[in-house]
């Protein structure tokens, strides 16, 4: 219910070209016990109000907890929609990696010789290798049982945004993107 009136209020309120980066997890089915993915539920109501799906980012978690009878999650999701059909903003740069192999020279062609990678890194993928936030560690805030890292929020405002555009996140929780907005130049 609510989910749904929170994406629908979003998916309104975004300018042609605007992305919707919903990052999610999985929640607990009516009868208290059975996972669903959240990603999942959300997808078919996403694009029923005109949003565009551009990607599904996994973020790979490298602990957390141990269930007994059924595998340890480790990853989330982030749905990647946007308001017609290419976001407005797509910056790879904060999401390169390193090139597997730098040296890397071109076999053929026009450019024979000439280095083949990209400067910068490889192309971003959609496998985001973050670790996690929480109450142990630095970037943490004691009392919130799911942060978001900070990697993970600024990385996003990076790819989609420019300085002084608007982030909104109705989920502000410990506000980890209202800081990472004041430190990348961008409103909130």
């Amino acid at each position: 219910g609510w989910l749904l009136q929170v994406t629908s209020e979003c998916a309104r309120i975004l300018q042609q070209g605007g992305v919707l980066f919903l990052q999610v997890g999985a929640t607990r089915g009516p009868d208290g016990h059975s996972l669903y993915p959240i990603d999942i539920m959300l997808f078919q109501h996403l694009q029923a109000m005109g949003l565009t799906f551009q990607s599904r980012v996994i973020w790979t978690i490298p602990h957390g907890l141990t269930p007994k009878r059924r595998l340890a999650e480790r990853y989330e999701t982030a749905l990647v929609f946007t308001k017609g059909p290419a976001p407005r903003t797509f910056n790879p740069t904060p999401a390169r990696q390193p090139q597997k192999n730098p040296g890397k020279r071109a076999f053929k062609g026009p450019r024979k010789g000439e280095l083949s990678g990209h400067p910068f890194g490889a192309c971003p993928t959609n496998v985001w290798h973050i670790g996690n936030s929480g109450h142990n560690r630095k970037d943490g805030v004691t009392g919130h049982p799911a942060q978001m890292p900070t990697e993970l929020v600024r990385r996003a405002i990076l790819l989609y945004t420019q300085p002084e555009d608007l982030v909104v996140d109705p989920f502000s929780g410990s506000g980890t993107t209202h800081a990472e907005c004041i430190r990348t130049g961008r409103a909130f």
